[in-house]
């Protein structure tokens, strides 16, 4: 895999720590705090929901800047399969 090839950049490695985290607390917060139905799940979802699209967005943003490296730093252009 081409993240095993080379290290990731400190950018890169960043946001796949701020995506890990989203998710973590994304996922996690059901098992904690148990709400009673009306306004205030509303807002528990929405901010549920708020968590893991940043999780999703802040990985793959870490996806693309450390293939983007991959793809600069490598000397070997012409023997790349």
């Amino acid at each position: 895999m081409w993240m095993e090839k080379q290290k990731m950049n400190r950018k890169a490695r960043i946001f796949l720590a701020c995506g890990c985290i989203c998710l973590a607390f994304g996922t996690g917060l059901p098992v904690f705090v148990h709400l009673q139905p009306g306004p205030g799940l509303n807002w528990f979802d929405a901010s549920r929901g708020l968590l893991m699209g940043l999780a999703i967005g802040l990985n793959l943003c870490a996806l693309i800047l450390g293939r983007r490296k991959c793809a600069v730093d490598s000397s070997e252009v012409d023997n790349l399969p």
